[in-house]
C-alpha cells in the first residue's frame, strides 16, 4: 500500500474547461481534454486499488448540487483506482456540512473519506492530517489584517489535529504521519517555515520523527517556478531552507504533469 498525493483537479460537469491565456505565461485554466486523458492514463497505470490517494482540495469547479457531485464521483473519481481521502481547498464552495453528510450516505465508505479540519484519518500505520491552511502575504488571495484571526483559527485547529495524532502514536509506536495542506505551508518562498510547520515540529509526531511527508497543492503553472526548480530538464520541488525531518512535495496536478505524486511507500504489513 502506497500513499499518493494530488490536488487541483477542478473537475466540472462541463466535460472540458477552456484554456484562456491572459498572456504568454499566465493560464486561467490548465484543463483540456488532452490533460484529462493524460491524468487518467497516469493515474490508472500508477495507482493500485489498495493504495491511498490523498486529494488536497479544489476537487470540483462550478459544481454545487449533490446530484452533480455524485455524478462526477461515479463517472470519474470512483473509476480511478485507490482509496480516496479528500480534503477542502479554497475553490471547494460545494463543501458544506449538509453536502458532506449526504455524500457520505451515498458513497462507499471503504473508497471515499472526507477529511475535515477537526479530525484525522488512520489507515493501518498511516495517519493522514488535512489542513486547508491560508494564503501567504504575497498572494493575491491575502486579505490583510482581516486574515490574522483566520490564521489563528487554522493554527488552533491544526494543533488539535496533531493532538489527536499524538494520542494515536501513544497507542501505536509504528504510526507514521502524512500532512496535507491546500495552500503552501511555507513563508516567502521557502525562506522560513510558517506557523503551521512550527505546529508540526512542536508535536510529539514531529519531535519523534514520525512525520514522513508534508504535501501541498494550490500552485498552478503560472507560478510554478517560485516553488519548483528545473534540473537536467526535470522539475523538482524546492525544499525549505529550514532543516526538516521529512520531505515536502507539491502535488497540484497542473504543476506536476497531471499525475499522482508518490508521498510514501508503505510495506504490506501496514
Amino acid at each position: 500500500m502506497n500513499v499518493f498525493g494530488i490536488s487541483d483537479l477542478h473537475l466540472s460537469s462541463r466535460k472540458v474547461l477552456k484554456v484562456r491565456f491572459v498572456d504568454s505565461n499566465t493560464l486561467i485554466s490548465d484543463w483540456t481534454q488532452e490533460t484529462e486523458d493524460l491524468l487518467i492514463s497516469n493515474w490508472d497505470t500508477t495507482v493500485s486499488e489498495d493504495d491511498i490517494v490523498f486529494n488536497l482540495g479544489d476537487l470540483f469547479r462550478r459544481v454545487s448540487s449533490v446530484k452533480s457531485i455524485l455524478k462526477l464521483f461515479n463517472d470519474w473519481i470512483l473509476k480511478r483506482p485507490g482509496i480516496h481521502v479528500i480534503m477542502k481547498g479554497n475553490h471547494d464552495e460545494w463543501w458544506t456540512n449538509n453536502t458532506i453528510k449526504e455524500l457520505r450516505s451515498n458513497l462507499p465508505s471503504d473508497r471515499v473519506t472526507f477529511l475535515d479540519d477537526k479530525s484525522i484519518k488512520v489507515l493501518g500505520n498511516i495517519a493522514l492530517v488535512g489542513c486547508t491552511g491560508y494564503p501567504h502575504k504575497k498572494s493575491k488571495l491575502y486579505i490583510g489584517e482581516g486574515q490574522k484571526e483566520e490564521e489563528k483559527n487554522v493554527v488552533r485547529k491544526l494543533k488539535n489535529q496533531m493532538f489527536l495524532v499524538d494520542n494515536e502514536i501513544g497507542k501505536n509506536e509504528d504510526l507514521r504521519v502524512i500532512v496535507g495542506f491546500h495552500f503552501p505551508p511555507l513563508c516567502a518562498w521557502h525562506k522560513r517555515p510558517s506557523k503551521l510547520i512550527k505546529v508540526l515540529s512542536n508535536s510529539k509526531a514531529g519531535k519523534e520523527n514520525k512525520i514522513l511527508c508534508v504535501a501541498y497543492g494550490h500552485i498552478h503553472r503560472n507560478t510554478r517556478n517560485r516553488w519548483m526548480e528545473k534540473t537536467n530538464n526535470k522539475h523538482t520541488v524546492k525544499q525549505p531552507k529550514a532543516k526538516l525531518n521529512y520531505h515536502v512535495e507539491l502535488v497540484s496536478a497542473p504543476s506536476v504533469g497531471f499525475k499522482p505524486i508518490l508521498l510514501s511507500e508503505v510495506s504490506n504489513g501496514v
